[in-house]
């Protein structure tokens, strides 16, 4: 829910007051919150209470540096943390995309009832063991399922036709 402010002499008190308990680990978040002091040009204001015996405060504090806010140091924390958790997936993302692309190709064949019993067996296989093989090894097993498939990509991690 959005909300409105329709009495004007909220806007004479310095406009809706948003008190903020927790600060989010996305930045993108933390805006949001922010956002809804001030909407459809009201004046808006907030303020951050948080507890000092939590421990993502309490980190926050023993690394904050002097010119940061405490708030801009527990989303700085976040950051760190979200692409630590990011750091080494970026083969299990080129996989999942392929891994879409060809569902999206087998499954158009499979609607048009242009595959077997034995290409439905091999897709469910591809489906079950994809997450541990190589881009181009899941082209190769995409060409098996569907032998009518196409690979415009000499590595065989391009986009995949039937």
């Amino acid at each position: 829910h959005d909300y409105r402010v329709v009495d004007t002499a909220i806007d004479d008190r310095g406009g809706l007051f948003l008190i903020l308990t927790w600060v989010p680990w996305s930045e993108r978040e933390w805006i949001q919150f922010l956002g809804r002091t001030g909407r459809q040009d009201h004046a808006g204001q907030f303020a951050v209470v948080l507890d000092g015996e939590d421990e993502g405060v309490q980190s926050a504090l023993r690394g904050k540096a002097a010119a940061e806010s405490l708030p801009q140091a527990i989303l700085r924390e976040g950051d760190q943390r979200a692409a630590e958790a990011l750091r080494g997936v970026g083969g299990d993302i080129e996989r999942a995309r392929l891994m879409h692309s060809l569902s999206a190709s087998y499954w158009t064949a499979h609607m048009q009832e242009r595959t077997d019993k034995n290409q439905d067996w091999a897709w469910k296989s591809l489906c079950e063991g994809y997450n541990k093989m190589s881009l181009r090894d899941m082209s190769l097993r995409f060409r098996d399922v569907c032998e009518d498939a196409e690979d415009d990509d000499d590595e065989g991690e391009g986009d995949v036709r039937l």
